[in-house]
């Protein structure tokens, strides 16, 4: 009797140990999506921390990196979460018009004297086209 009592414990315990470990499992994320962004009027650091703060909300993005001397922006994202019309429209109502573009182009905005956006990050004129 003793012996059927240890091992039944034993199996209920190894059951319990089973179910503990499936529930704190963690479910792997979905991979995530990137999309690259010509960016207009990114003219300084304190533009890019704008475009920043613009995306780094929005439900989904993971990662947002600029380059303020090509015009890009480069956004991480779950795409089931948001997408690239959404980012867009957000970089944009930022008061930095963009356009997405392929992830594997050399397309920048076009080329433009970086004498600063015109707004109060830089307080110099905006940009000149060449």
């Amino acid at each position: 009797m003793k012996k059927e009592l240890i091992v039944g414990s034993i199996v209920v315990l190894a059951a319990m140990a089973v179910l503990l470990l499936t529930a704190t499992a963690k479910v792997p994320s979905p991979p995530l999506s990137k999309a690259a962004f010509a960016v207009e009027r990114l003219t300084c650091g304190a533009c890019s921390e704008n475009v920043r703060k613009a995306l780094i909300n929005i439900s989904g993005v993971a990662e947002v990196q600029t380059d303020v001397g090509q015009g890009r922006t480069m956004v991480t994202y779950d795409a089931a979460r948001t997408n690239v019309v959404t980012i867009a429209q957000a970089i944009t109502a930022a008061g930095y018009p963009a356009t997405s573009i392929a992830l594997n182009t050399s397309a920048a905005v076009a080329p433009v004297e970086r004498t600063g956006c015109g707004g109060s990050c830089c307080g110099t004129s905006a940009p000149q086209p060449k």
